[in-house]
């Protein structure tokens, strides 16, 4: 299977686990969210018709059928006064709306026991195949003297259906976004195998050029489409994962923020792909002025100095004069220094050195280079550096697995060459690689 679309596979694949961890961390949270929500309401309710029923007891000495029955809580199906020893003084049927004064043993144990219980108590049991939940409330006189136990039963399994729906709804919510990681990876493992053009070569007017334009397009189309639910998803599982939709524990966490990672990276993905789309096209605007170069570079420094500090490779200041300037958009040279500088980490081993230098060409041109120790690049691979997700297998995982989008220097290349410059590597295979990019001065 051609190595491009594997990828678009791996992208696809990544991707809907993402989905589908975020959708299963989403519906349990919901799902406990509305079992917490439901149990409350029902404690709330027994709570209610405790009062009324001991309010009447305390008053009358005595509770009227009517009376028992319109102090039933919603969504119960049967409720129960007992006296202390466990008489059922009264028993209402709230589904079908009929009260009986039977004057016995209550004849399941879970009312006995509740009929003993000097506290609110409250039990699970199946019945009849149905899942049940007893509440049982005590009811005491003025005097402290304790007059009756109230018992609410709810059916559990009205919460259980409740709770299959919300999750059929979080399903749906979900669905475009499945559907659209789907079809990314579609558009990309159709189009990687096809728009394998280097970059910067010309187009030709072969019959297939208009195909894999169409090809093309439809890629940045879809690609452009997914950003936005992609976006969503991020914030929701960063939602979830920060407690706002309710406690999680370090496991449910630790699996969330494992989502939110591999969505950014989808996401920076998706990013790479625009923007290598529109410098293609010449549709990056740039805003060019005099940058300071010492202090560009090292603001690049700064940032990359957690990742260095972890891969344990060394970041030398930067050679360049605190006069030094060159022209062009501040913040795309900066995109291309970080690009640069991530990647000499990436293929630096423990104990190695990245560098940022700078030095003026013959024709007075700025001429910034990014210097590494590391493994460096075969003598014939050069070639394919600046080509669409290009990876070479020599070099690829030998110092640490890493994940890369095959576009970032593309982008560099692009950029370089919209500022009038021109961007190459050279690099000794085993010792290491410096890449050079050239800047003309203000015109």
């Amino acid at each position: 299977m051609n190595h491009f679309i594997k990828r678009a596979l791996v992208f696809t694949c990544a991707g809907l686990a993402a989905v589908s961890v975020f959708v299963f961390f989403l519906m349990k949270t919901e799902s406990r969210q509305f079992k917490k929500f439901a149990r409350e309401e029902r404690a709330a309710a027994l709570s209610k018709a405790a009062r009324v029923c001991a309010s009447a007891l305390a008053g009358d000495k005595a509770l009227a059928p009517r009376g028992f029955l319109a102090a039933a809580p919603a969504r119960a199906t049967a409720m129960s006064l007992l006296d202390p020893k466990g008489i059922m003084l009264m028993h209402a049927d709230l589904m079908e709306g009929g009260v009986t004064q039977p004057h016995q043993p209550a004849q399941f144990p879970e009312l006995q026991k509740a009929a003993l219980s000097p506290t609110t108590i409250w039990e699970s049991f199946e019945k009849d195949g149905k899942k049940l939940e007893l509440g049982a409330a005590p009811l005491y006189s003025d005097s402290g003297e304790r007059v009756a136990t109230l018992t609410v039963l709810f059916d559990a399994g009205q919460t259980a259906e409740i709770v299959s729906k919300l999750k059929r709804k979080t399903l749906k919510r979900m669905a475009p976004a499945a559907v659209l990681l789907f079809l990314l990876g579609a558009a990309l493992a159709k189009c990687m195998s096809c728009c394998r053009r280097p970059c910067g070569t010309p187009e030709t007017a072969e019959p297939g050029n208009s195909k894999q334009k169409d090809q093309e397009g439809l890629l940045h189309r879809v690609i452009h489409d997914l950003r936005n639910p992609l976006g969503a998803m991020i914030n929701q599982t960063e939602t979830v994962a920060s407690g706002l939709r309710g406690p999680v524990n370090e496991a449910q966490e630790k699996s969330l923020r494992t989502v939110i990672k591999n969505g950014n990276y989808l996401m920076s993905l998706v990013n790479d792909v625009l923007d290598a789309a529109k410098l293609e096209a010449g549709k990056m605007d740039f805003t060019k002025a005099e940058v300071g170069l010492k202090a560009l570079a090292e603001d690049v420094l700064e940032l990359a100095k957690p990742t260095a500090s972890e891969v344990k490779v060394e970041l030398g200041p930067p050679d360049a004069a605190a006069e030094a300037r060159v022209w062009g958009d501040e913040q795309a040279l900066r995109r291309v220094l970080t690009n640069l500088v991530f990647n000499a980490l990436k293929f630096t081993p423990e104990g190695g050195s990245v560098r940022i230098l700078h030095s003026k060409t013959a024709e007075g041109h700025d001429r910034v280079g990014v210097q590494d120790t590391g493994i460096g690049i075969p003598e014939d691979k050069i070639k394919t550096l600046f080509q669409k997700f290009s990876q070479i297998e020599e070099t690829k995982d030998k110092v640490r697995k890493s994940k890369g989008t095959g576009l970032g220097l593309v982008i560099c290349k692009e950029i370089v060459e919209a500022h009038g410059g021109k961007i190459w590597a050279e690099s000794v295979y085993q010792k290491g690689t410096t890449f050079f990019f050239t800047l003309p001065p203000k015109a």
